[in-house]
Parts: structure tokens; C-alpha cells; sequence
């Protein structure tokens, strides 16, 4: 509600959203006086809407997560959420280059997000097509009380 996401290029209130848009610039300058500051507030007024955007991309990776075992992870390639997949990608990005804020890598993740998504993807086909969900290794295993000696090695003629 509110004038909380009046955008400044919505012709029907071009003028609310400028005067929005003076607020958050009034504010970010530290020459908002405190009354208004709290007035604006108190109907939901977003003076960082970066940050608004950014907790609402990562309440829809928590709900996403919620519903898949605790796993936080949307694909580039995910046709029913392709922005959330971008969004995902880029906080890998950021986080890779060492610019992602502390904070919201520790809520990132609190929530299941995994940064090295691609790395253990990779991993997991590596040890299928290697015929071993737990290990690489080329010495024989015990499974479900039986010795399997490894799989051939995919790739290496005989």
C-alpha cells in the first residue's frame, strides 16, 4: 500500500513518483528530517529499493527451498522462474568475485543457497558416469554386504 513502489515513470503519477524519488535522494543525503523520515516509514516507504528487491528475490528462493527438501537452488535454465534462476547465477557471481556484502551471504546460506552449485553438479555426473554415487575411488566397495569391484573406466579402451 502506500506510496511504498510508486515508480517515477508510471504516467498517472509521474508527479508522486518524482516527488518519491526526491524523498529516498532527500534521505540518502542524511537531510531528511527525522519526523518525515518516520512518517514515510510508517506506510511502508522503500528509500532502499535495491534492498527491497534483493529480500523479495531471496523470500521467493526461501519459499522455493522450503519446498524442495531445504535445497535453495533455481537453474538459469528453470522455464517457471527464469528471473529468480538469473538472480541466483548473480549472487554466485558476486560472491565469486568477493563483492557479495557478508550479510547476505550468511542469509544465503541460512536458507540452503549453494554457491559451488555448478561444482557439485559437475562432481555428481562425474560419479555416476564413473558407476558410483559416494566415490571415485578405483578400489573395490561393499555394498549392501557385497564386494563390487569398480566399474571400467568410461572412456579407456580395453
Amino acid at each position: 500500500g502506500g506510496v511504498a513502489h510508486v515508480s517515477q515513470g508510471d504516467p498517472e503519477r509521474m508527479a508522486l513518483g518524482e516527488w518519491c524519488m526526491t524523498q529516498r535522494k532527500t534521505e540518502k543525503l542524511g537531510r531528511l528530517r527525522a519526523d518525515r523520515k518516520t512518517r514515510l516509514l510508517e506506510i511502508g516507504f522503500d528509500f532502499d529499493r535495491q534492498e527491497v528487491a534483493w529480500n523479495q528475490r531471496l523470500e521467493e528462493l526461501r519459499l522455493v527451498a522450503e519446498g524442495n527438501g531445504g535445497v535453495a537452488h533455481v537453474s538459469l535454465k528453470d522455464i517457471e522462474r527464469p528471473e529468480l534462476g538469473a538472480w541466483c547465477d548473480t549472487q554466485r557471481t558476486v560472491e565469486k568475485r568477493g563483492h557479495l556484502r557478508p550479510d547476505r551471504k550468511a542469509r544465503l546460506i541460512k536458507i540452503g543457497f549453494d554457491f559451488e552449485r555448478q561444482e557439485a553438479a559437475w562432481n555428481q555426473r562425474h560419479n555416476t558416469a564413473n558407476g558410483s554415487n559416494a566415490t571415485t575411488s578405483r578400489e573395490p566397495r561393499v555394498v549392501a554386504g557385497v564386494v563390487r569391484s569398480p566399474p571400467p573406466r568410461v572412456g579407456v579402451g580395453v
